[in-house]
């Protein structure tokens, strides 16, 4: 079986699309298949506030359900050092999965392509919980898809570090709030305490009090 972007299947359906000769090895109770030459990432969005998510149409917060995935790791037990395995592409190592998404109560995956895994750890969001693993899709999810999995309508404003949603017929919505497409990691030099640059390429956007963007749902400013 081989798999179009945007093709739905099983996480059976996938690990056997991507099966060669070896088996996978499995992490984070299921959500990962690794594979020696790639790995699959299977995401379910879950809470707004604490689980994984949506950040953007091209941006995906893989969250974990609990903190002890390898609890021989002190460093990063809710995310196994096999996911963050590097490879070389456009001049770069980073960690690069093959993304799975599904929202919350699906039964079947949508194939999403691949993703940069740039940063690991306590990233700043807001208000929610601050540990993740943020992806960076290739290609950014179509809007039907993007408003499947959670996405907003209309456009984020971001006033003084606070994320607000405006729909195209209405005022503000304080209920229905997002990060923006690229959100800010916090300072302290290559990153900031609790987090892990997995490639050799960072990825940070600038930004400071009083600062006020616009976004689309395209990820667009």
């Amino acid at each position: 079986m081989s798999l179009s972007l945007y093709q739905t299947c099983t996480a059976a359906q996938a690990v056997a699309a991507f099966r060669a000769r070896a088996e996978p090895t499995y992490w984070c109770d299921g959500q990962f298949a690794v594979f020696p030459r790639t790995t699959l990432c299977f995401a379910t969005m879950g809470d707004p506030k604490t689980g994984t998510r949506m950040m953007a149409p091209s941006v995906v917060a893989w969250k974990p359900a609990r903190l002890d995935y390898r609890p021989d790791d002190r460093m990063l037990p809710w995310f196994p050092r096999p996911l963050l395995k590097c490879v070389q592409r456009n001049g770069e190592f980073v960690p690069l999965h093959q993304m799975f998404l599904r929202p919350a109560g699906g039964q079947k995956f949508v194939y999403a392509g691949v993703a940069r895994l740039p940063t690991v750890g306590d990233i700043q969001d807001g208000d929610r919980s601050p540990r993740m693993a943020r992806y960076f899709l290739d290609e950014p999810l179509p809007r039907d898809l993007w408003l499947r999995l959670g996405g907003y309508a209309g456009r984020l404003v971001t006033l003084n570090g606070t994320p607000r949603t405006f729909t195209e017929n209405a005022g503000p919505n304080s209920s229905n709030t997002s990060p923006t497409s690229r959100p800010r990691r916090a300072s302290g030099g290559s990153g900031s305490p609790g987090t892990r640059n997995t490639g050799s390429r960072p990825t940070s956007t600038p930004g400071g009090r009083g600062s006020c963007s616009f976004r689309t749902p395209n990820g667009g400013s």
